[in-house]
C-alpha cells in the first residue's frame, strides 16, 4: 500500500487578483484551479472589488477625450467580461454535477461586470436620451400641425411643464432653451392661427346659418306670394267664367225669349187665322148681309154704329183660351199665354173683342 500513490486534491490557498493595467485576472494556475475557484465566490471578491475601482472613471463626457476614456474602458471591460464567461463556459461543459453552483458564482460576476460597464457608459447615455429628448420636443411642433386649438394648447400645456432647468439638461442646458423658446413660439403660432381658423369657421357657420334663414324666409314668402297668385288667378278666372257663364246666359235668355214670343205669335196668328176663317164661315152663313169681317183688325162690324168694345172678362179669357186648346191641341198655359198677349195688345192687328 505504501507503493500506491494518495490521490492529490488540488488546495485552493490563493485568492484571484486583479492586474488593472492589463485588465487580467491573475493567481489561476490553470481550468481546474478555476473550476475549484467558483465554488466560492468569495474568491472574487478581490477582483470585483478591483473592477468596480477601475469602473469609476472620472472623465468629461462633454469633451471629445472624456468620451474616448469612457468608450476604452467600456471595450476593456467587455473583454474582461467575454474572457472570464469563455473560461467559466469551458469549465462547465466539462462538469455536469456542479452546474448550478458555478453558474450563481459566475452570475453574480457578470452581473457586476455589466453593472460596471453601464455605470461606465451612463454619463454617455444619459448626454444621448437628452439629445433624444430634444429632438422629441422639437418634433412637438410637426405633432401640432393641423390640430385644432384644443389640441394645440394641450402640446404647449405639455411643453411648458416640462423640466427646463439647468441640473436637468446639464451640458445641453443653452441647446435646450433655444430649443424650448423656438418650439413654443411655433407651437404658439400655430394656436393663434387655429384660433383665428375655428373663428373664421364659426363666423361661416353663422353666415351659413343666417343664409338659410333668410333663404327659408324667402322661400316661405315666395310661397305665399304663389299661393296668393294662384288664388287670385283663380278668383279672376271664376269671375271671367261667371260673367262669360252670366253673359251666355243673358243672350241664351234673349234667343229663348225671342223664339217663344216668335213660336207664340206664329201659334197666335195661325190661330187667328183659323179663327177669322171660322168667324167669316159663321158670318157668312148667319148674317151675309148685315155683317162684315174686317180681316185686317178682327173687328165683326154691323152697318150700325159699333158700340165701344168692352174689356176682357175673365169668363171670357177662359173661354178663348178653351177654344184655342180645343182647335189647336195647346197646353192650357200655352193657350193662356196667347189670350194674354192678345187681349193686352201685344199682338199687332189683332183686337181682341168678346161676343
Amino acid at each position: 500500500m505504501s507503493d500506491q500513490q494518495e490521490p492529490q486534491t488540488t488546495e485552493c490557498t490563493a485568492v484571484v487578483a486583479f492586474d488593472k493595467s492589463n485588465f487580467l485576472m491573475t493567481g489561476i494556475r490553470d481550468e481546474e484551479h478555476f473550476r475549484q475557484l467558483l465554488h466560492d465566490r468569495e474568491n472574487f471578491r478581490e477582483v470585483i472589488q478591483s473592477v468596480k475601482d477601475a469602473s469609476n472613471l472620472v472623465a468629461d463626457p462633454t469633451t471629445e477625450d472624456g468620451q474616448i476614456s469612457i468608450k476604452l474602458l467600456a471595450k476593456k471591460l467587455g473583454e474582461f467580461r467575454k474572457s472570464f464567461y469563455e473560461q467559466k463556459m469551458a469549465v462547465t461543459r466539462k462538469i455536469k454535477n456542479e452546474p448550478t453552483l458555478i453558474d450563481a458564482t459566475a452570475k453574480v460576476f457578470l452581473e457586476t461586470v455589466d453593472e460596471c460597464k453601464k455605470k461606465v457608459l451612463r454619463p454617455l447615455v444619459e448626454i444621448e436620451e437628452r439629445e433624444a429628448k430634444l429632438v422629441e420636443i422639437e418634433n412637438l411642433v410637426a405633432s401640432a400641425t393641423g390640430c385644432n386649438s384644443e389640441a394645440v394648447k394641450d402640446i404647449l400645456e405639455q411643453i411648458n411643464t416640462m423640466d427646463q432647468s439647468e441640473n436637468f439638461w446639464k451640458e445641453t442646458h443653452t441647446k435646450s432653451i433655444e430649443v424650448f423658446a423656438e418650439t413654443k413660439r411655433q407651437v404658439t403660432e400655430m394656436l393663434v392661427t387655429a384660433l383665428a381658423k375655428e373663428e373664421k369657421d364659426r363666423q361661416y357657420e353663422i353666415m351659413l346659418a343666417d343664409k338659410a334663414r333668410v333663404d327659408r324666409i324667402l322661400a316661405e314668402q315666395k310661397a305665399r306670394d304663389e299661393e296668393r297668385a294662384i288664388a287670385a288667378k283663380a278668383a279672376k278666372e271664376k269671375e271671367e267664367a261667371d260673367a262669360r257663364r252670366a253673359k251666355e246666359k243673358e243672350v241664351q235668355d234673349a234667343k229663348d225669349r225671342a223664339a217663344f214670343e216668335d213660336k207664340v205669335k206664329r201659334e197666335a196668328a195661325e190661330a187667328i187665322e183659323k179663327e177669322k176663317k171660322r168667324l167669316q164661315d159663321k158670318a157668312d152663313a148667319e148674317k151675309p148681309k148685315e155683317f162684315a169681317v174686317d180681316f185686317e183688325t178682327l173687328q165683326v162690324e154691323t152697318h150700325v154704329t159699333k158700340p165701344p168694345a168692352p174689356k176682357p172678362t175673365p169668363d171670357g179669357k177662359k173661354l178663348a183660351a178653351e177654344d184655342l186648346i180645343s182647335l189647336f191641341a195647346m197646353s192650357e198655359s200655352r193657350a193662356n199665354q196667347v189670350v194674354e198677349a192678345i187681349a193686352t195688345g201685344r199682338v199687332r192687328n189683332l183686337i181682341y173683342k168678346e161676343s
